[in-house]
């Protein structure tokens, strides 16, 4: 899912949004973007491991066997990049070691 998929299914308009905000949802109501990345990172992380679950011949697949690489355009600043890192270790993503590719 991506943060894109995540604001279309919260019914927010338009292509230009900093993710540093607060979001405005369909209904009204408005929600700390870092929550809606969070949870859309938390989301594919799930689906990864039920994914990988069935490979794993009877052994459960460890979070410290997955390194999780997010990529974000070179062009955001770096309060939205900190937030992307924050949300993906909210998400359980990894620890600040996490790595974390900023770039194109």
């Amino acid at each position: 899912m991506t943060l894109r998929m995540a604001r279309r299914a919260l019914g927010v308009k338009g292509t230009k949004h900093d993710i540093t905000k607060k979001i405005s949802a369909k209904n009204g109501k408005f929600v700390d973007s870092k929550i809606v990345i969070r949870e859309a990172l938390r989301f594919m992380k799930d689906a990864v491991f039920e994914r990988l679950e069935p490979l794993a011949l009877g052994e459960p697949f460890r979070e410290e066997q997955i390194q999780w690489v997010i990529t974000v355009p070179g062009m955001w600043s770096e309060e939205a990049k900190k937030v992307m890192k924050e949300a993906a270790n909210d998400a359980g993503m990894g620890e600040s070691g996490t790595n974390f590719d900023v770039g194109a």
